[in-house]
């Protein structure tokens, strides 16, 4: 057998063997985690850090978006989430959450401003970088120091691979420009 064949015959065991180890490497000081068997939807559960988010995917019926677990499916394109947490959802003013959940519209175009087509690890991430999302408006990503802004919320923890994307978990709710005019500002 050749090295090549056994180096990725070991690789594809190892996931077999061991489903609930975590893959970890260093990408500018950053790890990298995740196992290759679960689509973004999934691997957002699998945190519990961010249930709200799933619970909003779920009402507004963007699950599937998010969810195919196999690469061979054509149809679904890889994505990355910028994925707030509960915390972050927390700190959304209650007046501008119920907005958000009484108007489906508002909800979908907030939760799609999350999401950008293709998957961008943190070596993609770069100071300048302009990823047009879901949505159809771009977000900003911002390097300083190391740490990666995405208009102004702070990517913590390590980028997530999944299946069907990426996942990178942020500290603020990104709220579109368009859906901050329709509810009143940003907060």
């Amino acid at each position: 057998m050749k090295f090549g064949t056994m180096t990725g015959l070991i690789a594809v065991l190892a996931t077999i063997a061991l489903p609930g180890v975590l893959l970890a490497q260093t990408s500018t000081n950053r790890e990298i985690q995740g196992v290759q068997t679960k689509s973004v939807y999934d691997t957002l559960a699998a945190t519990g850090k961010h249930k709200t988010l799933l619970a909003l995917i779920d009402r507004a019926g963007l699950k599937e978006r998010i969810s195919p677990t196999l690469i061979e499916d054509k149809t679904s394109e890889l994505v990355t989430v910028f994925a707030p947490t509960d915390d972050a959802f927390a700190k959304v003013p209650k007046n501008i959450m119920d907005k958000l959940n009484s108007d489906p519209k508002l909800l979908e175009q907030v939760l799609l401003y999350h999401i950008a087509s293709g998957k961008l690890g943190v070596s993609n991430l770069t100071d300048g970088l302009t990823p047009v999302t879901q949505e159809g408006e771009t977000v900003k990503i911002k390097v300083e120091d190391g740490v990666i802004w995405v208009n102004g919320a702070k990517v913590v923890g390590p980028e997530t691979l999944a299946t069907s994307g990426i996942v990178h978990t942020i500290d603020l709710v990104l709220i579109p420009p368009k859906v901050a005019e329709a509810i009143g500002g940003q907060f």
